[in-house]
Formats: C-alpha cells, sequence, structure tokens
C-alpha cells in the first residue's frame, strides 16, 4: 500500500510537472482574415471559421477571435471587407497585437479546388510563406483539404494517404526557409481581444 501510494505521489508530480513545461511554451498570436470564396459551395465566412478551427488544434497557436477583431477594427475605422492587402492586413495585426495574420483563398476550378494560404508576418509586413495546393474535386472533404494545405503551410506532417487521395498538385514559397515558427506549444483554443483602442 505504501509503495502504491509513493509510485501515485511520483506519477502526480511528473503529470505536473509536464503539465507546468506545456503551460509555459511560447505561443504564436495569429488572426485569419481576408479568406475569399470563389465559386465555391460553400461561403467564405465558412471557409475562414474552418479555418479558423483548424487552426485551434494545432499546437502552438493562440488564434483571435473573429468578432473581436472585427470590432477592433471597427473602432480604428477599418473594414474586414476592403482589408485584402498585405499592408492592412499587418496594420490590423499590430493593431490586435497579433504576429501573424492569415489570408488565401479557395477557388472551384472545372476540375478540382485549389486552396491557397499566405502568412503574413506583421513585424516584417510581408508575406513570409505560402501554399498553393490543387485537389481532386470533392467538395465535401473541405475540411480535409484545408487541414493538408495548412499542415504543409507550418511544416505539420500529414498522412501520405490522405495527401495522395486528394492532391492533384502543389506549390511551397517559403520566403525564409531556414526559419520556422515555434509550434510545439499546447492546444490553445481563441484568443479574447480586451479593451479598444483609440
Amino acid at each position: 500500500k505504501t509503495l502504491s501510494t509513493f509510485l501515485i505521489a511520483v506519477l502526480a508530480m511528473i503529470s505536473f510537472t509536464i503539465h507546468a513545461q506545456t503551460s509555459n511554451a511560447p505561443q504564436t498570436k495569429i488572426s485569419v482574415l481576408g479568406i475569399d470564396a470563389l465559386q465555391m459551395p460553400q461561403d467564405k465566412e465558412s471557409l475562414a471559421h474552418l479555418t479558423r478551427l483548424k487552426l485551434q488544434k494545432m499546437d502552438g497557436f493562440v488564434v483571435f477571435r473573429h468578432y473581436d477583431v472585427l470590432d477592433e477594427m471597427k473602432t480604428a475605422g477599418e473594414s474586414a471587407e476592403d482589408c485584402l492587402s498585405v499592408k492592412c492586413l499587418a496594420r490590423v495585426g499590430e493593431l490586435i497585437g497579433a504576429e501573424y495574420m492569415l489570408t488565401g483563398s479557395l477557388e472551384n476550378l472545372s476540375d478540382g479546388i485549389t486552396v491557397n494560404y499566405n502568412l503574413v508576418s506583421v513585424e516584417e509586413k510581408t508575406i513570409v510563406k505560402s501554399v498553393v495546393k490543387e485537389f481532386y474535386y470533392f467538395p465535401r472533404q473541405i475540411d480535409d483539404m484545408i487541414t493538408i494545405s495548412l499542415n504543409e503551410l507550418f511544416d505539420v506532417e500529414t498522412d501520405p494517404l490522405l495527401t495522395e487521395s486528394l492532391v492533384m498538385s502543389e506549390n511551397v514559397i517559403d520566403q525564409r526557409p531556414t526559419e520556422r515558427l515555434n509550434l510545439n506549444g499546447p492546444r490553445m483554443g481563441a484568443l479574447f481581444v480586451g479593451g479598444h483602442k483609440g
């Protein structure tokens, strides 16, 4: 009985230590804005929402809540509909305290679906990495297409069988191949933006 109690105590200490280390791991603050839908069955708001959900499930990210971002933009006189340029995205990123802004588009072509994501560095005010993937036309698997594309963008491994069954072609452009985001932190939910600026 004494040994069992000792082992339980040791396991509890190990679990607490791992949790503490994970909680202190750096998180990348990111916001999704300007996702366009071109002839897609889903509208752009739905696709942007799905992109945010996928990011929230990935390790190492703190994702800003969309309505909080819109509220901050409205207060600052910014329009979400018109904020498509890198300059505007970087400006909004500074406003809300994000490190990166994720933008892009999903387009329904004659024989497939193209997913394009661009990662904008708020500090550098430039696109630091892009991914373009052409998928076979399986509209019911948009969820998987977004997952594959985001995994490619952030160097996360994807089930090769899933990739082979959906991907027609791909193009990844990394402006900073020697640098990668730190995605070793815990899985986090949405980030609430507190207060208003200016």
